[in-house]
């Protein structure tokens, strides 16, 4: 299914792949209200005054509204191509990111049927790791490597911990 089609039958804007064009950015005060429900002038009013109380500081921010770029702005002291250590903040996002595949899971909507969910095998949908170095990696979980409760002791010996059982065991 393409994504053309996706959106038509999900009723969802799903944005173009970056080799095409990409995300649509709205730039208009008409393209905000009728595609974002968004008061242009008043989301620039807001960004006046963060820049106000926190002008000093490296910032940006982008609004996405139902797959549109609706407002771009960045402090004077950053450009819009500028990276930022967002540093733990990943893990946030990261797992917001996660959340909404099981949610898609639990509802069906993923392409064929396919069920995943925090108890899943990781290395199933890592085929470039193939061959695995350790058989017992087989039985890592997405849920563990989320939580970061998987690592190497040492002389060939795997820990993983998990909520519904012993805080820690060795594989």
């Amino acid at each position: 299914m393409t994504d053309a089609i996706a959106s038509l039958t999900t009723g969802m804007n799903v944005p173009e792949p970056e080799h095409s064009s990409g995300w649509e950015v709205l730039t208009s005060d008409n393209d905000h209200l009728q595609k974002a429900g968004v008061d242009r002038s008043r989301l620039e009013r807001v960004f006046e005054l963060q820049d106000f109380l926190f002008g000093g500081q490296n910032w940006a921010a982008v609004i996405v509204r139902d797959s549109r770029i609706v407002h771009e702005h960045a402090s004077f002291m950053g450009l819009a191509t500028c990276r930022f250590d967002v540093w733990s903040c990943t893990k946030s996002l990261t797992g917001t990111a996660w959340g909404l595949l099981f949610d898609d899971s639990r509802k069906g909507l993923l392409k064929d049927g396919l069920q995943i969910s925090i108890d899943t095998p990781a290395y199933q949908y890592l085929p470039e790791a193939a061959p695995l170095s350790d058989p017992r990696k087989s039985r890592i979980t997405i849920g563990q490597l989320l939580v970061d409760d998987v690592w190497n002791q040492g002389r060939g010996s795997w820990a993983l911990r998990r909520a519904d059982g012993p805080r820690c065991r060795t594989v």
